[in-house]
Formats: C-alpha cells, structure tokens, sequence
C-alpha cells in the first residue's frame, strides 16, 4: 500500500491514491468477513499484529555463531549495497524507485526474520541472500552505458552476496547442502506418489492420525469434561484436538511462550478472569522455550487460574482444571515497594504470609545503544539466578523484559507442574530469597532505571485432591494411581 501510495505521489497522479486506498480497505474488509471476522474490527487487528511482531523480535531472540553472525551481516551488507548501486542513479524512475524500497525493506525483513531467532530460521535469511542477488539483477536490467568500475563493483557484490548466503555456516555448509540434496532426491518419489494416488494417501494419513489417537487418548479428561468449553495452558494444546473436545481457546492461544506483550497478556488475563467469557476447564502442563523462566509466560492466565479454578484429576502427566461454582472473581495484589536493581548484584526480597505468594514485576529500559540495536539486530540477552530453598534449576533463567512489565509469581518458584500443585497443599514451595539479574551485553542496558517492584496475592485455596493429583504425577502414562512399586526390573 505504501509502495503503491509513493509511487503515484512519484508520478503526480494524486488521482489514483484514494483507488489504491479504497481498494485495499474494501479487500482487506472483505477478506476479514469470509474468514468470520468482524471488518469493524479493523483497527484491532492492526494493533495485534503490531503487538505480535514487536513482541516476537523483543521474546524470541536467540544467539547465534560469530562466523554465521559475520555471514549474515556480509549477505545484508551486500545487497543492500547492489540496490544502491543499480537502482539509485535511476530514482527518478517510478518502477526503479519503488522496487528499489520493496527490495530493500523486504531485504530488511528477512534478515530479521531470520537472525533474532537464530538458530534454524538463519537459513530462511541465507537461502533468501542466494536468491536475491540474482533477482536484483535481473530486476535492475541490463545498462550498456553502464562503467566498467561499476560493472566490477556489481559483478563483486552479487558474488559476495551470493557466496555468503551459500556459504552460511562456514566449513559445515557443504555438508548441510548435500542433506538438502539427497533429501530431495529421496523425498521426490513421495511427492509424486502423493500427487498421483492422493485417495491412497489420505488413507494413510487418516491412519496414522488414528494412531496418534489412540496414543494420546484422554479418556477420564474426556469423560469429566463432556461437551464443556476447554482450554490448555501450556505448550501442547494438540492433545485437546486430538480427543475431539470442545476447544475454546483464549485470545492469544496456541502456546503461553507465544504471549509477547503486557496488551496480549492483558487480554487473556480479562478473558479468563472474566465469569462470561471464561472456559469450563482448562488442562495445564507448564512447559516453556529456551531455558525461561516459567512463571514469565502468560502470567496473568496462571495467576487466574491458581485463583479461580481448582484441579479435579489428572491424567498422561497432565492436570485438568475445572472453574470454582459461583463467579468468583480475580483477588487483587498487594503493593510491598520498589528497588533498583544493579546487574550482577543480588536483590533481597520481601517476604509474605504464609498465606500469600510474592509477585514481581521489572522496569528493564534500554540505553539508546541497546534500542538501536533491538530494531537493526535483536535485544541483548537477559538471565535470572535464584537463590532459595529447593530450586531445581536455579540460574541461567532468559528473563524476557517484555513479558515481566506485568507481575509474574516469584515466590514459591514454579518449575514444573509438581509445583503447582504443591500451591495447593500446606507447604511452603520452593521459597525465593534472593535473586540476580545478569546480561553478556550489559552496556546495552539504562542501569539507573533498572527496577524490580514486588507485591503480595493470596495462595490458592486448599485443595483435598492435591496430594493423590501429585501421586498420579509419578505414573503419567497409568490411569490409576499405583499404590506402590514392589519390583525393579532390570532391561
């Protein structure tokens, strides 16, 4: 739309602007509807994916290679080199000057697309790179008045481009580029098996999909929940569609790691929090992504949940969860102060009631060096140490400084479903003392405004079953608790 909108302000036709406006609001709406959207919604939808994409460069990032880093950067450099190069003596054409932007800005993309989460997806960027340079070219044309220093210059970095793409990882690139070969070649006769007999293969298909039914089935999840409205908090959301249950999932569904932003977490925080709106049963399994810290990950939907639903059973290592009678509303926290945190210095923290958990939100602004880095690159790193009683995993916790602008549980410590449910019962948890914040890139961060505010919400209420739902932790893949094991078998 913008690409469209500069060119016809390039060629003074103002006249085609509102078309291209009118035409893109008019199939965008129409596009909205036949998918059973609102189109009055529009403005809404603009502010997810906005929400989306800004929340996935600031959650998602992971480290790559020095030498794939250097690649990476060699590839982009390169090109955008190429489009200045071919297309900037020609600005004034309209063609020239808006596939000059597409190019770049679209350049750009892939390489974010593929370096802030670096680990496979630095090939989507790499492959890109082989296949733009080429494509630049044979978009700018061929100029006989061209010189001959910038037809060196051209042939230079089209290679250069190319040739870093191509070469990626380094000395194990061959290797990765004869997998992709001999994959080819021996995914070819599947393909063309698929093609030709499609009946036969969506036989098989339906097949294995019964198979995957039968290994996943839920029979005492299904038998408590009905026809009821479920949702899953956690990583695997699958299982409920796989038992055919009624699947209503929350606003930002399809994985809690996925719940970039404080606006995305508050949504699904009203959501659950509200009696209307709410499921009947949720089934949870907290698991998350990259060594994070649990509790970071949709906090407000755990913190609803621990507050109004209690568990009922579980089954396959998982517990299902079924709302309070009534309509019980989200308990409000308890403000306990403010501190300033120093990286690599331990922070004491408050302590609660007995009946209470500490909550924790951050204040983790970037310095100017540190944002312009965030938008042409990635943020920097961020970890967590604990130090406690019974932690399992104490340090080297990602801390994402997005999803902690909202307050996340603290204290006692979630690690796994075990301690969940030991919220339930009258003990008191992996108990929080003192906790660091520590960053490999830590001149990138506005150390004055780096603060941790604390406060307190109630525990859970006791639950009768919790103990024989711990139990049945033990024997994930029994339907029944064992009351003991008598024999070892040795395999």
């Amino acid at each position: 739309l913008g690409l469209l909108g500069v060119q016809a302000m390039h060629l003074r036709d103002f006249r085609r602007l509102p078309w291209i406006a009118g035409t893109y609001i008019l199939t965008l709406a129409g596009l909205l509807a036949a998918t059973g959207q609102n189109p009055m919604h529009t403005l809404l939808y603009m502010r997810g994916m906005l929400e989306l994409s800004s929340g996935y460069n600031l959650a998602m990032g992971l480290d790559e290679t020095r030498a794939v880093f250097h690649s990476g950067v060699g590839a982009l450099s390169a090109l955008f080199a190429l489009v200045l190069v071919l297309l900037l003596p020609r600005w004034k054409q309209p063609a020239a000057l808006s596939g000059g932007l597409l190019l770049t800005g679209f350049t750009f993309m892939e390489w974010k697309h593929g370096y802030v989460r670096a680990d496979g997806h630095v090939f989507i960027f790499l492959h890109y790179a082989a296949i733009a340079a080429p494509t630049i070219l044979l978009f700018a044309g061929r100029s006989p008045e061209m010189p001959r220093v910038q037809r060196f210059l051209v042939a230079g970095l089209s290679f250069a481009a190319f040739g870093l793409g191509f070469w990626g990882y380094g000395i194990s690139s061959p290797i990765r580029h004869y997998w992709s070969v001999r994959q080819w070649w021996e995914r070819l006769p599947h393909t063309i098996r698929q093609v030709a007999t499609p009946l036969a293969d969506k036989a098989r298909l339906d097949t294995a999909l019964a198979g995957q039914r039968r290994t996943y089935e839920l029979p005492r999840v299904k038998e408590m929940v009905g026809t009821g409205r479920i949702d899953f908090f956690g990583t695997e959301q699958g299982y409920l569609m796989l038992n055919g249950l009624n699947y209503r999932p929350r606003p930002m569904g399809g994985g809690t790691f996925n719940v970039f932003t404080p606006w995305l977490q508050d949504l699904n925080t009203n959501y659950v929090a509200n009696p209307l709106t709410r499921p009947g049963f949720y089934l949870v399994n907290p698991e998350t992504i990259d060594q994070r810290f649990l509790a970071q990950d949709d906090p407000g939907t755990l913190r609803a949940l621990l507050s109004l639903y209690t568990p009922v059973a579980s089954e396959q290592g998982m517990t299902l969860f079924q709302a309070r009678s009534g309509s019980p509303e989200l308990p409000p926290s308890r403000f306990l102060g403010t501190q300033g945190v120093a990286l690599g210095e331990a922070v004491q923290v408050p302590e609660v009631g007995a009946h209470e958990v500490l909550l924790v939100s951050f204040t983790l602004p970037l310095n100017l060096m540190g944002r312009i880095r965030s938008f042409l690159y990635k943020p920097p790193m961020l970890f967590l140490g604990l130090e406690g009683d019974g932690l399992a995993e104490p340090n080297q916790r990602r801390l994402v400084s997005n999803l902690v602008r909202n307050a996340v549980q603290l204290s006692p410590a979630l690690e796994n479903m075990r301690d969940v449910l030991a919220l339930y019962q009258d003990t008191p948890g992996k108990i929080v003392r003192r906790f660091t914040l520590q960053s490999p890139q830590s001149g990138l961060w506005s150390s004055p405004g780096l603060k941790a505010h604390f406060y307190a919400a109630p525990r859970p209420l006791p639950c009768p079953l919790a103990t024989s739902l711990l139990q049945a932790l033990d024997f994930p893949v029994a339907n029944t608790t064992l009351p003991a094991v008598t024999e070892r078998i040795e395999t």
